[in-house]
């Protein structure tokens, strides 16, 4: 199965510590929703979602995952739902994926440092835009590198 990360999972190392090796397909785009911070961690902090939005649009890397790996990764996304969206490559080329989006989406909320700092890694080893890499570290409520 393929699967979209557009949180802490693009950094491929996170994600490798979480469900073992895996292969990446690349750098994505999903079109028609905005890339916010609404899910509440137990730490009380922001954690990664996306939510509907027509004018916005969200990168991510999509990884090809055994269903025993998704499984696992469900584990780490506790109250997220799972869906199923498509998503386009550099050449346009849709591609299906799975990801998870936040059950009850909160308000108010902010990442740590330290989980923001996996997003960089994800985003930096990906060649995210940089306008992109500036819009989400001002969404967080921190500077960007």
């Amino acid at each position: 199965m393929i699967y979209f990360a557009y949180g802490s999972n693009m950094s491929r190392r996170r994600l490798e510590e979480r469900v073992g090796a895996v292969e990446k397909k690349g750098r994505h785009l999903l079109k028609g929703y905005k890339q916010t911070f609404t899910k509440e961690g137990l730490d009380k902090s922001g954690k990664g979602n996306i939510e509907l939005s027509s004018e916005s649009h969200v990168y991510g890397v999509a990884y090809v995952l055994t269903q025993s790996q998704f499984e696992s990764l469900k584990e780490y996304e506790k109250g997220y739902d799972v869906c199923e969206l498509t998503v386009e490559d550099n050449n346009f080329a849709e591609l299906k994926v799975h990801t998870f989006i936040a059950t009850k989406p909160s308000t108010g909320l902010s990442p740590t440092a330290d989980y923001f700092a996996h997003y960089l890694e994800g985003m930096e080893e990906n060649n995210f835009p940089d306008e992109y890499i500036e819009v989400l570290s001002q969404r967080a409520g921190l500077k960007s590198p």
